[in-house]
C-alpha cells in the first residue's frame, strides 16, 4: 500500500478549498430541454457556458466520459433518471477497469438494481478474492484474519432509497467519475486504500415517478416555493417504491425485491462502512451521524468512537466552505429497519446524510439565499469524499476494530431462537428466506424435540416444549449473531435516562421524541411461537442453505382416497386463502366450515374449505371426467396444502359437512380507497399483500370520486390508515359518498376500516355500526363484564380520572419481561348512553397524549370467530372445543374503540397486567388501551362492518395480523355477507 501522509494533506486541501473552473472544459450548448421543467431552470440558466467545477483543480482522464459528456446537460442541473444513472455506470465500467458493473436485481416495475465496484485496477479485478478476504475478517470462527497491511477497507455508499430525495444519486456519479478518472494523489489514495460499492439508485421506481410527476406539473419560469405542488408533486409522490413500501423501514423485513437485493450484497462483501444519502424540508440545512439516543440493541462503544472520528473530518469539510450543518438531533439509531441502523448488526459503522431538499429544482429560503439542485448535489459530493478520506486515512485501523468487533460479538452473543413451525410452515419457511437474505445462518429440527428452558417471547417464565421436525432454529454464535439479537430480540431495553427524558419531553411540550416504532421483532412478527434458549440445543439439527426445504411433512399433496363426497382443505394454514383464490379462478364452488370439526380421523380448523364433488358435477356437466381430481391434485402441489378426499358428509366431531354450519363462499370482489388523503404507505401494504402475497386482482377507488361510483360492482371496500383522520375522509368522501357507502353496507357489502379508515367508520358523525371512539363516549364507560357467564368475574371499574397526575414511578414495567406475563383476559369496554364533562375529557386528551408509539400489544381473540382462524399463537382453530386464542399485534395509534356490544368484539387489546409484549408502553397507555376493542365485526343491514384499531398490514410482516386482515378481505362476504345457502 501507498504511504498516505502527503496524498491525504494534499486531499484535505483539494476538498477544503473553493471552486474554480476544471482542467479542462468544452463548451456547453444549451440542453434542448433546459428552459421547460422543474430542476431544469440551472441548464437553462448556465446556457453555453459549463458550470463551475464542484472540485477545483482536479485533472481527469479524458478517455473516461464524464457525468456531463455522457448525459447531455451539466450534473446538478436536474436530477438523472434511472436509465441514465444505469447507462452512465455501464458506460464507466466500459471505459475503465477501475469500474465493474454488477447487478443485483430487478425492481418490480422491472428496473435493473446495481452496484459500481470501484477501485485501483488490480483491487477491482480481484474484488471476488477480496470478499473472500473480508469474509474471513468478518468470521473470527474461521482464523486469523487475513493480512490488514495489503487488505483494503471495504465501504459501502447508498443514495435515493426515498425516490424524491435525489441529490444524492447525482452525487454518486460524480464520486464515481473521480474515482474512476482522477488524476490527483487523493484519488491516488482513494483507489489503493479502499474498494468502494457505490449503489448510487436503491429505489428506482420511486424516483422515476417523481421525476415524472415534477416534470409534468412544470412550467417555463422557475419556481422555487418550497410549498409547490410542483416540487411535492402529487399523491402518492416518489418516497416509496412500486407497492409504496417505504425502503428504509424494510431493511431488516426485506418483504420487498429492492430490500432483499441490497441486503443480501451487503450481507456478502461485510463493508467496514456503510454510507446513506438523503433529504429533508427544504428550509433545514444538513444533518449528518453521529445520531442521538436512544441507540439499537447492536450499536457499541465500537459505533460511537467511529462517528466521532468521521464527524471531526466531515465537519471540517463543511466548515471550510462555510456551509451550516449540524448532528445529534433528531436521527436516532434505536429502529434497525433504517441503512444506517441495520449496518450496526453486521459490524459496520452507518453514517446517514441528510441535505435540505429542492426536490431537483430550487427552493427560496427563509434567510433570504436560493439553494439550487446543483448546490444539493455539491454538498453530498464533498460529504461522500470526506468520509472516503476518512476512511481511507484510518485503514488499518478501521479494519482492526472491525475485526475486534466482531470477535467481540461472538463472545456476546450464544445461544439460539426457536421457532415451533407445525401449525404455520409456509410462515416458517418465509422467515428463513427473510433471514437468509441477510446471511443469517440458520438450521431446522430433523425430529420431534423435546426442549427444557425456552423462554418464549409472552412471558419471561422457563418452559418445557416439544417442538415438530421442521422448527426452525437460529444460533447466536455466528458471524450476524448482533444483528439475530437485533432483529429477533423479543424486547430490547430502552435506557432509562432516555425514557425520563422523553416523559419530560411529552410532559413539557406535547411531543415525542420517538422518531418511529419503539417495537419490531421479526419472532413476534412471525405469528409462531417463538423462543430463546441460553444455549445451543441438544438435538438433530439439519443445516438450511439455499432454498429452504422444511420436514416432508410439512409439504402438500393430494389425497383422494374416499373421495365420494367431496374434498377439504384445512383452514389453518395461511396458503389455504391462496387456494381458494385459485378455485375460483377456476369457476370451482367452495364452502367454508364456520367451526372446527373432525373427519377421518383428522381435525380441521373453522375456515376449513370443502368442495363438495356433487355440486361441482351439477354445476359442470359439460366438463371432461376427472376433471376435478385433475385440477385439485395440481393446486396441491402449486399451493403447498394438503387436499383430502373424504367419503361421507358424517363427521366424528363438530358440525356434519353437508349442514348450515358450511357457507357457500361468494367470490371476493374488492376495492380499496386510494388517492389524496390516503396514507400511501398504509395503501401501498395493502396493495401489496393482495396483489403478491394473496394472489387476487383488486380496484384503487378514488375517495373523492365516490358520488360517481358505482360501488354495486364490488362486495368488499377497504378503507385503509388515512392521514387526517376522520375529519380528513369526511371532507374527501363528501356528504354523497358517505351516504352511498351506507347504502353500499345496508344492501350486503363487507366494509373492512384499517387505523384511521377505521376511525371514520367509528366516529359517532358517521355512526356506521354501534362501534364508537373512546374519546366520544367518556360519559358512560360500563363496567366490564365476562362474554361468557361464570368464565371471568368482573372487577370494579376504578375512575381514571383520579389516576392521571400520579408519578409514573420507576421505569420497570417499561423495560424487558415488565407486563409481559400471560393471563386470561377481560373482554373489552362496553359503552352505552351518556355526556362527558370536561373533567373527563381533559383526562382522555392527557392519555392520548402518552399513546402507543409502534409498541407490540397481546391481542385477545374470539375461539369462535371466523375472522381469527390461523391467527392465534398458540393452539390451532382446529380444535373442537377452543381454549382462549392470542396475537401480538402493532399498535401506534391514538385512536381506542369501544363496542356496545361485545359479541361484536373479535378481538381485544389484553387487560394492563398482560398487555405489553414489546416496545414503549406508558402507564397511561396500559390503562387507556387495556381491554378496548382491536378488531371487531358488526352485522349492519345486510352487509358487516369489520374494524382494525391499527393497521394490520404493518410494513407486509406482521403475520398474524395480515391473516385476520385476509380472512376479513377474502371470506368476508360468504363468511359474515347475506346468505347464500337455502339452509
Amino acid at each position: 500500500m501507498k504511504t498516505r501522509a502527503t496524498c491525504m494533506l494534499l486531499g484535505l486541501l483539494l476538498l477544503t478549498a473553493g471552486i474554480c473552473a476544471p482542467a479542462h472544459a468544452t463548451p456547453w450548448a444549451e440542453d434542448p430541454r433546459a428552459g421547460f421543467g422543474q430542476g431544469l431552470s440551472d441548464a437553462a440558466r448556465w446556457g453555453a457556458q459549463r458550470p463551475a467545477a464542484f472540485i477545483e483543480g482536479v485533472t481527469y482522464d479524458t478517455s473516461i466520459p464524464s457525468p456531463e459528456e455522457y448525459l447531455g446537460f451539466p450534473l446538478g442541473a436536474r436530477p438523472a433518471t434511472h436509465a441514465e444513472i444505469r447507462g452512465y455506470g455501464l458506460a464507466l465500467a466500459e471505459a475503465t477497469d477501475r469500474i465493474a458493473f454488477v447487478s443485483l436485481g430487478w425492481s418490480h416495475e422491472g428496473r435493473e438494481l446495481f452496484a459500481l465496484v470501484a477501485g485501483n485496477a488490480d483491487q477491482v479485478a480481484g474484488r471476488e478474492r477480496l470478499r473472500a478476504q473480508w469474509s474471513r475478517l468478518a468470521d473470527p470462527r474461521e482464523g486469523p484474519a487475513p493480512d490488514l497491511a495489503t487488505l483494503p477497507a471495504c465501504i459501502w455508499m447508498g443514495a435515493c432509497i426515498h425516490g424524491n430525495e435525489p441529490s444524492g444519486s447525482d452525487a454518486a456519479l460524480f464520486v464515481a467519475h473521480f474515482l474512476a478518472a482522477a488524476e490527483t494523489p487523493l484519488a491516488d489514495a482513494l483507489r489503493d486504500e479502499l474498494l468502494v460499492l457505490i449503489d448510487p439508485l436503491e429505489n428506482p421506481d420511486g424516483r422515476d415517478r417523481v421525476l415524472a410527476q415534477w416534470r409534468s406539473l412544470s412550467g417555463r419560469h422557475p419556481d422555487d416555493d418550497d410549498q409547490s405542488m410542483r416540487q411535492w408533486g402529487v399523491w402518492p409522490g416518489g418516497r416509496t417504491n412500486h407497492y409504496l413500501f417505504d425502503l428504509n423501514r424494510d431493511w431488516f423485513y426485506v418483504t420487498q425485491p429492492e430490500s432483499r437485493a441490497r441486503t443480501a450484497f451487503l450481507a456478502s462483501w461485510h463493508p467496514q462502512v456503510m454510507i446513506d444519502a438523503h433529504e429533508m424540508g427544504g428550509q433545514n440545512t444538513y444533518l449528518f451521524s453521529p445520531p442521538r439516543e436512544p441507540f439499537g440493541p447492536a450499536v457499541t462503544d465500537y459505533h460511537h468512537r467511529w462517528w466521532s472520528v468521521f464527524e471531526a473530518d466531515h465537519a471540517a469539510a463543511f466548515d471550510a466552505r462555510q456551509w451550516d450543518y449540524y448532528t445529534r438531533a433528531w436521527h436516532e439509531e434505536w429502529f434497525p429497519g433504517y441503512g444506517s441502523s441495520w449496518s450496526a448488526g453486521i459490524g459496520a459503522i452507518g453514517i446517514l446524510y441528510e441535505q435540505a431538499s429542492t426536490r431537483g429544482g430550487r427552493v427560496a429560503r427563509r434567510d433570504g439565499t436560493l439553494m439550487t439542485y446543483r448546490d444539493t448535489v455539491h454538498h453530498q459530493i464533498v460529504s461522500f469524499l470526506a468520509n472516503l478520506e476518512t476512511a481511507a486515512a484510518h485503514r488499518a485501523d478501521l479494519l482492526a476494530a472491525f475485526r475486534r468487533e466482531r470477535e467481540a460479538s461472538l463472545e456476546r452473543h450464544a445461544g439460539a431462537f426457536l421457532f415451533d413451525a407445525s401449525a404455520q410452515p409456509a410462515r416458517a419457511a418465509s422467515l428463513c428466506q427473510t433471514l437468509q437474505a441477510q446471511g443469517i445462518e440458520l438450521s431446522v429440527l430433523e425430529e420431534e424435540t423435546s426442549l427444557r428452558g425456552l423462554i418464549p417471547f409472552w412471558s419471561d417464565a422457563p418452559l418445557e416444549r416439544v417442538l415438530a421436525a421442521g422448527s426452525v432454529v437460529v444460533p447466536l454464535d455466528q458471524p450476524h449473531g448482533a444483528l439475530i439479537e437485533t432483529i429477533l430480540g423479543f424486547d430490547p431495553p430502552m435506557d432509562e435516562a432516555f425514557l425520563r427524558s422523553q416523559r419530560l419531553e411529552l410532559e413539557k411540550k406535547g411531543e415525542s421524541r420517538i422518531y418511529d416504532v419503539t417495537a419490531w421483532s421479526l419472532s413476534l412478527a412471525s405469528g409462531l411461537p417463538a423462543y430463546r434458549i441460553g444455549r445451543a440445543p441438544a438435538a438433530r439439527l439439519r443445516s438450511v442453505t439455499g432454498a429452504v426445504d422444511l420436514d416432508p411433512d410439512f409439504a402438500g399433496g393430494f389425497l383422494p382416497g374416499g373421495s365420494g363426497f367431496g374434498f377439504l382443505i384445512d383452514g389453518e394454514d395461511d396458503r389455504v386463502l391462496t387456494a381458494l383464490l385459485k378455485l375460483w379462478a377456476h369457476d370451482v364452488s367452495v364452502h367454508a366450515a364456520r367451526e372446527p370439526f373432525t373427519a377421518g380421523g383428522a381435525a380441521y380448523s373453522r375456515g376449513t374449505l370443502l368442495i363438495k364433488r356433487g355440486l361441482q358435477s351439477a354445476q359442470s356437466a359439460d366438463r371432461e371426467t376427472g376433471w376435478l381430481d385433475d385440477l385439485l391434485a395440481e393446486l396441491a402441489t402449486d399451493c403447498g396444502v394438503k387436499v383430502v378426499g373424504v367419503a361421507s358428509a358424517l363427521t366424528e366431531a363438530g358440525p356434519d359437512l353437508g349442514g348450515g354450519k358450511f357457507k357457500l363462499l361468494p367470490e371476493a370482489r374488492i376495492a380499496v380507497l386510494a388517492g389524496a388523503g390516503v396514507s400511501w404507505t398504509g395503501y401501498g401494504e395493502i396493495a401489496w399483500l393482495l396483489d403478491t402475497r394473496a394472489g387476487t386482482a383488486f380496484t384503487p377507488l378514488a375517495a373523492d370520486a365516490f358520488h360517481e361510483l358505482d360501488l354495486g360492482r364490488y362486495n368488499v371496500l377497504v378503507l385503509p390508515d388515512y392521514w387526517s383522520g376522520p375529519e380528513g375522509m369526511r371532507r374527501a368522501l363528501g356528504k354523497a359518498g358517505e351516504s352511498k357507502i351506507k347504502s353500499w353496507v345496508q344492501a350486503g357489502g363487507t366494509l373492512i376500516g384499517c387505523g384511521k379508515g377505521a376511525a371514520w367508520v367509528a366516529d359517532s358523525t358517521t355512526a356506521l355500526g354501534s362501534v364508537r371512539l373512546r374519546r366520544q363516549t367518556l360519559g358512560a364507560l360500563a363496567e366490564k363484564a365476562p362474554s361468557n357467564p361464570g368464565d371471568i368475574l368482573p372487577e370494579d371499574f376504578e375512575d381514571p380520572s383520579m389516576e392521571w397526575a400520579k408519578d409514573p414511578g420507576p421505569m420497570d414495567g417499561l423495560l424487558p419481561g415488565g407486563h409481559r406475563g400471560y393471563r386470561r383476559s377481560e373482554p373489552s369496554w362496553a359503552w352505552g348512553k351518556g355526556k362527558a364533562g370536561p373533567e373527563l375529557e381533559a383526562e382522555d386528551a392527557r392519555l392520548r397524549l402518552f399513546r402507543p408509539r409502534g409498541a407490540v400489544l397481546r391481542i385477545d381473540l374470539d375461539p369462535e370467530a371466523w375472522l381469527t382462524t390461523g391467527c392465534a399463537t398458540l393452539g390451532t382453530s382446529r380444535q373442537v372445543t377452543p381454549d382462549r386464542e392470542w396475537m401480538p399485534a402493532t399498535a401506534g395509534t391514538g385512536y381506542a374503540y369501544l363496542a356496545a356490544n361485545l359479541k361484536h368484539v373479535v378481538g381485544a387489546f389484553a387487560s394492563e397486567d398482560s398487555l405489553r409484549l414489546g416496545g414503549l408502553l406508558w402507564p397511561e397507555a396500559r390503562q387507556r388501551w387495556a381491554q378496548t376493542a382491536y378488531l371487531t365485526r358488526e352485522p349492519v343491514g345486510r352487509g358487516q362492518v369489520i374494524l382494525f384499531a391499527s393497521t394490520p398490514c404493518m410494513r407486509g410482516a406482521w403475520n398474524a395480523t395480515q391473516r385476520a386482515f385476509l380472512n376479513a378481505v377474502i371470506l368476508g362476504p360468504g363468511m359474515g355477507g347475506p346468505p347464500l345457502d337455502p339452509y
